[in-house]
This record gives structure tokens, sequence and C-alpha cells, in this order.
């Protein structure tokens, strides 16, 4: 019976270690994926701002978007999430970090 003590001690003592560790983790990435959503969703405010700024403009151009996904049909970038733009000009394509983008007087087309 002696050396059950020990042995239990020990089992317990990892237990709660492994708990511990399980706790912090889950604290961190909660928190990190928070954070990470806000940067994101500043990240996609300002690229629809930038968007409807084409407004009555023409051109051609490259944009990189990170790690965006644009989507029209309504226009939204999807990363963690998807956020839609209200954007009063029509859109049509789709584009992923590089995008071509090709503004006509009344529309934007995404490649």
């Amino acid at each position: 019976m002696k050396g059950m003590y020990p042995l239990i001690t020990y089992i317990l003592l990892f237990a709660v270690g492994i708990s511990v560790s399980a706790s912090i983790y889950y604290f961190t990435e909660n928190f990190a994926f928070k954070e990470n959503l806000d940067l994101e969703n500043a990240k996609a405010y300002k690229l629809c701002a930038f968007l409807r700024s084409l407004e009555g403009k023409e051109g051609e151009f490259e944009l990189d978007i990170g790690d965006f996904r644009i989507d029209t049909a309504p226009l939204r970038f999807t990363g963690f999430s998807s956020y839609k733009c209200d954007l009063i000009l029509e859109t049509s394509g789709y584009c992923y970090k590089e995008c071509r983008i090709k503004v006509l007087e009344d529309k934007i087309e995404f490649s």
C-alpha cells in the first residue's frame, strides 16, 4: 500500500497540470481569435471604404487584399468571417489575395 500513495499523488499532479495547461490554452486561443476578428473587421471596413471611393472613376489596378476573398452579388469579404460591403456600384467576379480590379463608371469587376 505504501507504493500506491506516491503513484496516486503523481497521477493527480499530472491531471492538475493538464487541466491548468488546457485552461491557459483555451483562454489565450479565444483572446487571440477575438483580437484577430477585430483586426479583420477593421481591414474589411477600410477595403469597403476604399472601394466606395472609386465611384465615378475609371481605371484598372491590382490590389493586395491579404487573406480575404472578395465575392460579389452582394459584395462581401470572406476571411475568418464574412463581411458585407454596401456598395452602390454594380460588382462582378471574385478574387483572393491579389486582385485585379477594373473600375468602370458604374461597375467594378474583380478577377
